[in-house]
């Protein structure tokens, strides 16, 4: 009977937790940038936006496909389970990377 009782409280103890999690969670708009986030001097903001996730690093490397992505082999997965894709002709590039993520207005479309 105590197996039976330690079971249910182990699948009854995360149905109590989520709910008290999710209702601690800060679920509010920003209305602010993120502190320390800058703009890029290259682009023009979008007007009402805000920097809600900025990263920046001094040396990064990318591998930017320039024709569609192909399935490589029907069976072969990558790390996380996915199948995998790759161009055929693709572009090494190797320099400093930054990332900007905004908020922009309700209503309104990015186009």
């Amino acid at each position: 009977m105590f197996a039976r009782l330690k079971h249910a409280l182990w699948l009854t103890i995360p149905l109590l937790l989520v709910p008290a999690a999710l209702a601690l969670a800060d679920a509010t708009i920003p209305s602010a940038d993120l502190k320390g986030a800058k703009d890029s001097p290259l682009l023009q903001r979008y007007q009402g936006s805000f920097i809600i996730s900025y990263e920046q690093k001094a040396y990064d490397e990318l591998n930017l496909p320039l024709s569609p992505l192909e399935l490589v082999e029907p069976r072969q997965l990558d790390r996380k389970n996915n199948k995998v894709f790759q161009a055929k002709e693709a572009k090494e590039l190797e320099g400093r990377y930054t990332r900007w993520v905004y908020l922009i207005p309700a209503g309104r479309s990015s186009l």
